[in-house]
């Protein structure tokens, strides 16, 4: 191919590159044939051949449309056919040309013939035959080039059309595999977190189990009371509420406490409180507002309270030592009351220090030194001593989501102890109402 370039014969050399691309084309080699077809052309341009300019196009046609390249294609097709046309009118020109010669000679030779009308009237005839199929084709042509070029056009429309479906559908593919592991993964993981879930509550109503164990024995209760009730409803499956209860003879000791917290981590806090007051109880120590300080005492320095940035939880009590026989009571109460209801439904009550056992308070003091104030007090015939914590009256339902309120929760009890109602029974009830629970 560098040969042909150093010499002058032009149309030679476009009619020779464009054999060797049609070789070229019949061997599957579309590189070299591309290569030799797009030499034809340039040649076939130096040249001004148009018949070497349109067997060069027509070969270039050939390779771009094997290869899908429509744009070039079509491009190479209509130089063709456009070159092709222009070929054809200038041999039918020169047909023409060549006719209208003869036909002058032939004039010019028969002028005196009987027959010269005859024949010049064939002679238009044939002419305008000529005209009329040189029109025709020329429409044909444009014709063919057209319906091809819309042909060309719908099929590359079509083409991009399918391109862009196929990509949507892959994304869509593609989205909707991702979803579908996100969903499987959500599954693993949900059946993960459920059994995490079983342990954990199966693990909080073993400790349910522990924290009921603690409780005090309800038949010694009994015993030293004999009419009493208990309400005991923890928000969640263990509470951060308790009570504690033992007797010494014709004396008891009576504990309410309420812990920080709800839940496992008030439930720990009872654990703890109740082993703190089995220690304490086992000394012998009579004065609530003694068992008081030093509760404090043991759960400041078990919980390292004295140090920065430690666990500030404490307790809430209200403590109480009964004497059987003088039917007297020493109460002492952090942060906890207690109230006396005599039978015709006056209540008094007993308010505890401010002062919490365990925990941070705005006062300046040593935490393991804290006092608690005694109080004491005779109970008369007919009259009911409660002790409770805020969980009771705290609570939060009822058609309009609000909390039960102290008044509220005094008033149960005054109207219980004044109709001699069940008491056991009016708290249950009173409490889940306030909740909007169906009682059975």
């Amino acid at each position: 191919m560098f040969f042909f370039k150093k010499t002058n014969y032009s149309s030679y050399l476009a009619t020779l590159a464009n054999n060797i691309s049609l070789s070229y084309l019949k061997l599957d080699n579309l590189a070299k044939a591309s290569d030799y077809a797009k030499a034809s052309l340039q040649y076939a341009d130096q040249s001004k051949s148009r018949l070497e300019l349109k067997n060069a196009y027509s070969i270039n046609f050939k390779i771009e449309e094997i290869k899908n390249n429509y744009a070039d294609a079509l491009k190479y097709y209509e130089l063709s056919i456009m070159i092709k046309d222009s070929l054809n009118r200038q041999s039918n020109i020169k047909a023409l040309h060549e006719a209208e010669i003869k036909y002058e000679y032939e004039k010019k030779n028969s002028a005196d013939s009987i027959f010269y009308v005859e024949e010049q009237k064939i002679a238009d005839a044939k002419l305008d035959v000529l005209n009329a199929e040189l029109r025709s084709q020329n429409r044909m042509t444009n014709g063919i080039i057209f319906i091809l070029f819309l042909i060309v056009v719908f099929a590359i429309i079509i083409w991009l059309r399918f391109q862009k479906n196929q990509q949507e559908k892959d994304i869509i593919q593609e989205q909707k595999q991702k979803m579908d592991n996100a969903y499987q993964d959500l599954e693993i993981k949900k059946v993960e977190i459920e059994k995490k879930n079983k342990e954990i509550i199966d693990s909080i109503h073993y400790a349910r189990y522990i924290q009921k164990a603690l409780q005090p024995n309800e038949d010694e209760i009994a015993s030293f009371f004999g009419n009493h009730a208990i309400f005991n409803f923890p928000k969640d499956i263990v509470g951060g509420d308790f009570y504690w209860f033992k007797t010494f003879g014709d004396i008891a000791i009576a504990i309410a406490a309420d812990c920080t917290g709800h839940g496992v981590p008030g439930g720990f806090l009872t654990v703890l409180g109740n082993l703190i007051i089995e220690t304490i109880a086992a000394n012998k120590t009579m004065s609530p507002n003694d068992i008081l300080s030093k509760i404090n005492q043991e759960l400041v320095l078990i919980l390292n309270q004295k140090k920065d940035n430690s666990v500030q939880d404490g307790m809430d009590l209200a403590i109480c030592v009964i004497n059987k026989k003088s039917k007297k009571v020493v109460f002492s109460g952090a942060r906890n009351g207690v109230y006396i209801v005599s039978n015709n439904g006056y209540l008094k009550e007993y308010k505890g220090d401010y002062t919490p056992v365990g925990g941070s308070y705005f006062k300046k003091e040593k935490l393991e030194e804290r006092r608690y104030t005694a109080h004491e007090f005779s109970l008369k015939k007919g009259e009911w001593l409660f002790m409770y914590t805020d969980g009771y009256y705290d609570q939060f339902g009822g058609t309009k989501n609000k909390s039960m309120g102290v008044n509220k929760f005094k008033n149960i009890l005054c109207e219980s102890v004044k109709h001699n109602n069940d008491l056991n029974v009016e708290l249950r009830k009173n409490f889940l109402i306030g909740k909007e629970t169906t009682i059975s």
